[in-house]
């Protein structure tokens, strides 16, 4: 028995959705996954964002002790 993506309006057998406990999803695992990819993508290019604005902030302050010091602040940062 087919049923309908509510997302993509494709026509697909019902092995292509995720049965939720005793109902199938009304999208289809295609459409799921690309939504998934989607934000995670968007989470890790914040996170990416996140570090630079520290780093900008990190290079502003005047606390520069040593060359040690700025290193292991920097990994601090990046590792985030």
């Amino acid at each position: 028995m087919d049923k309908n993506c509510s997302k993509c309006g494709a026509s697909k057998p019902q092995d292509q959705f995720y049965k939720m406990g005793s109902r199938v999803d009304s999208w289809c695992k295609s459409c799921k996954r690309a939504t998934r990819r989607t934000k995670y993508v968007s989470k890790t290019d914040k996170r990416d964002f996140d570090r630079v604005i520290n780093l900008a902030k990190f290079f502003s302050r005047k606390e520069l002790l040593s060359i040690d010091h700025a290193i292991s602040q920097l990994d601090k940062i990046l590792l985030q």
